[in-house]
């Protein structure tokens, strides 16, 4: 069966009064971030679905999409195009100005151009502090008019003029001022055009051409809630009005008064929709058909057991679930049980979109852990961009397990996974899949009689040794080796595994195991930093070597900055950086760490002492990651700081990430994680994970012929472009001259590129001409070179 174009039926326009209310805006191109950011967030939890003639536009937790019925084409609208966030709760679409209304549980309000990609986003709701809770429920155009039915009442919006004509707040003069608005309809009601609304106390009505819907006199209450719940939704058909209910769906008329009358028990019921002499209805996991004579059938939708949104046109009942997107079903339903699924129209990306830790493997491929949550698993994404989503319902082998919270890569490719409560998960690289648990190994949870584990960290070392960590287990930590066999390793050298737990891993340079640690009697509360030296057998802790850090530096900026030690990670120069909850801190790596109690901890302290004197001190880092350059990102509950070294001693930041000002979906950065052959950094937030193109990317492994671009580079009035130069080594001497050999610019370099502003040494930026770019390896890789033409 083929999709077919949708209709779209005209309504009648009331009239309102005039109250003009300017709102502030900001105006965006929809792509003014496209170049360098990405967000790559799940498009599956859909929340609001409207179809129209030509296509398919659907809100959902990660975002805005549309499906062009003709071509099948899927085109993604996020914060990288220039909307205001993600989390979308109601879109709805003015036809007559080609504009796409999207409305957020903050109050935002977005305006998409879709005509000439712009994104103009709308605060006046989202700053009245009149209401605490001020988040859009839905939204309805109506001619030249938009209703925004929000937690606190309606704000009724001139398309066309940008204006607020009205708010109305408390809908009857024994209604509660402020109640939540979450679905409205016209209606005929004696004779007359009506507004028909549900709140979340009751149903009320109002004629469409009251002199002013402001006053709470002019609405009449039809119906309380009574023993229906909260009101959801509402829907005429057959000349009565239908209401979705947390209890079910309920008809209201004239004749029956004022209640309500259950047609069918059902839970949170959020959409319904009048289609083809039948009304349908979403409820939490089927869609009700309820037909002319009253018949009513559930179905449950193959593949969509979370139904929350309905829209229908010519034939078609288009489904947005709350777990698998959207898809299209053939109405009426036929009269056997299976329900054909016509198309499943949501764009590709992860089954879910939060995360508990990310990595970049050595092919290139994305990978992260899911969160804590039932369902969650191991997701991947190639450097193509496609998704595939290690979970129960994708993936026979991760049935019944959820909670993978930490991934690792081996040095053979494989990636390794650990679960709150379903053990270890081997993903091989050729796709073959294994799972380890007390079932099939030595791995012991609390309970010997069950295969539930508490695991809390994974690591691979550089000879294939896989270690894991675990919760409430008389085998904390356990190593497998490359060949197959198990050992119990836990550290013999005096730590206190009664108090204490080891949590996350970190492999250094050198082998030896970095554990956070937290305590056994509340597994969320961090206390310290264990160094744990193996020495030369897993099975004999004779040699073994280890160091608890678990207090606090007290002055001149030596020791913790906090025993809240939220992750570990090694630099280009071998140094140790902690993210604490007050600050980083780094110390010089060696092996004698473990054993050696010279070796300490400092602040990097700023290189500008007007800064301050320690670098980000006081801050929580949640997050530390180090980029082919060599520069640290330290991810804050403030954003992303980048930070690095100056020549003459300490630290400066290089650049200050913030959601207001990037396509960071929050300032709450949880985990980054960096492709050094692309330069790429993967910003983890509470909110879902988003991509930017840095200009650090690893270095060539020797000494190869330098690309620069762009090449030739044209100067215009404006500040002048940027030059890249790629295909450095580890550290390089590079060197900027003239035809005749005269130094133009000079720069030391870590990673595998540079950038050069087109300055010479004095500041100005340099004439037109060629010029020769002389890259020299410290190191003694050799001499490399390239050219750039400059046109002024």
């Amino acid at each position: 069966m083929s999709l077919k174009p949708l209709y779209a039926a005209e309504m009648p326009q009331p009239a309102v009064p005039v109250l003009v209310v300017l709102l502030v805006l900001i105006a965006l191109p929809l792509s003014a971030h496209a170049q360098s950011w990405e967000v790559h967030t799940s498009f599956r939890e859909t929340t609001t679905i409207t179809a129209l003639d030509d296509a398919i536009w659907a809100g959902t937790s990660g975002g805005v999409y549309r499906y062009d019925l003709a071509t099948g084409e899927k085109s993604r609208y996020t914060v990288a195009e220039g909307l205001h966030g993600v989390s979308v709760t109601s879109i709805a679409f003015d036809e007559q100005n080609d504009v796409l209304w999207v409305g957020y549980a903050d109050g935002v309000l977005d305006r998409v151009n879709v005509i000439n990609g712009t994104v103009r986003s709308f605060y006046d709701i989202q700053r009245n502090d009149r209401f605490p809770t001020r988040g859009v429920n839905r939204l309805v155009v109506h001619g030249d008019l938009l209703y925004v039915l929000t937690q606190f009442g309606i704000v009724v919006y001139d398309t066309d003029r940008l204006e607020v004509r009205d708010t109305y707040s408390q809908l009857g003069t024994g209604a509660t001022a402020g109640a939540s608005v979450t679905d409205m309809i016209w209606h005929d009601i004696d004779g007359e055009d009506h507004l028909v609304v549900t709140t979340s106390e009751q149903l009320v009505a109002a004629p469409a051409q009251s002199a002013n819907l402001q006053d709470p006199a002019a609405w009449r209450t039809l119906a309380e809630t009574d023993g229906a719940g909260t009101l959801l939704s509402v829907s005429a058909w057959r000349d009565d009005i239908y209401v979705g209910a947390s209890n079910g769906v309920y008809v209201w008329s004239a004749d029956i008064g004022m209640r309500l009358n259950q047609v069918r028990q059902a839970n949170d019921v959020r959409s319904l929709v009048a289609a083809d002499g039948r009304l349908y209805a979403a409820d939490r996991f089927a869609v009700t058909e309820i037909s002319g004579s009253g018949s009513a059938r559930r179905v449950i939708l193959d593949g969509r057991s979370a139904p929350r949104t309905l829209d229908a046109r010519d034939g078609l009942l288009w489904v947005g679930d709350g777990e698998a997107g959207a898809a299209a079903v053939p109405i009426p339903f036929p009269a056997d049980a299976g329900v054909p699924e016509i198309a499943d129209i949501h764009p590709d990306g992860p089954y879910h979109g939060l995360f508990s830790e990310i990595l970049v493997d050595s092919d290139g491929n994305l990978w992260a852990a899911g969160v804590q949550a039932s369902g969650t698993g191991v997701y991947r994404m190639t450097p193509e961009g496609r998704w595939t989503s290690f979970v129960g319902a994708e993936v026979p082998e991760f049935s019944g397990r959820s909670n993978f919270t930490r991934i690792a890569e081996a040095p053979n490719g494989d990636i390794w996974a650990s679960s709150i409560g379903s053990g270890l998960a081997h993903i091989a690289r050729d796709g073959d899949i294994t799972m380890y648990d007390p079932s099939n190994s030595p791995l012991m949870g609390p309970d010997p009689a069950s295969n539930y584990i508490q695991m809390r960290g994974v690591a691979v070392d550089s000879r294939g040794t896989v270690w894991s960590t675990s919760a409430l287990s008389n085998r904390p930590v356990m190593a497998l080796q490359s060949d197959g066999t198990w050992v119990e390793a836990p550290p013999r050298c005096g730590f206190n595994l009664n108090s204490f737990v080891p949590d996350r891993i970190f492999i250094d340079s050198f082998g030896v195991k970095w554990f956070t640690v937290v305590a056994a009697t509340n597994l969320r509360l961090l206390r310290g930093v264990l160094v744990f030296d193996s020495g030369a057998s897993l099975e004999d802790g004779s040699d073994d070597a280890c160091r608890f850090f678990d207090r606090e530096g007290t002055e001149h900026g030596i020791g913790l900055p906090s025993i809240v030690v939220n992750e570990v990670t090694e630099d280009r120069d071998g140094r140790i950086w902690l993210a604490t909850d007050l600050g980083p801190a780094y110390t010089t790596n060696s092996r004698l760490i473990a054993q050696s109690e010279g070796e300490l901890f400092i602040w990097p302290q700023y290189a500008d002492r007007d800064e301050g004197i320690y670098l980000l001190h006081g801050v929580r880092i949640n997050t530390v990651a180090v980029d082919p350059s060599n520069r640290v990102w330290l991810g804050t509950d403030h954003g992303a700081y980048l930070v690095q070294d100056v020549a003459g001693g300490g630290f400066e930041i290089v650049e200050h990430l913030r959601s207001a000002d990037t396509p960071l979906l929050s300032d709450v950065i949880q985990h980054i994680t960096i492709d050094g052959s692309t330069g790429t950094v993967y910003f983890m937030t509470d909110r879902g994970l988003v991509s930017y193109q840095s200009s650090a990317i690893s270095p060539s492994p020797g000494v190869v012929d330098l690309f620069v671009y762009p090449n030739p580079v044209r100067v215009g009035a404006g500040a002048p472009p940027t030059v890249h130069i790629s295909g450095l080594v580890e550290a390089t001497d590079l060197r900027i001259v003239t035809a005749s050999g005269e130094l133009m610019a000079s720069m030391d370099t870590r990673g595998g590129q540079a950038t050069w502003d087109l300055r010479d040494r004095s500041g100005r930026i340099v004439p037109s001409g060629m010029y020769l770019v002389i890259a020299v390896g410290k190191n003694g890789e050799g001499r490399a070179t390239g050219k750039i033409a400059v046109i002024r």
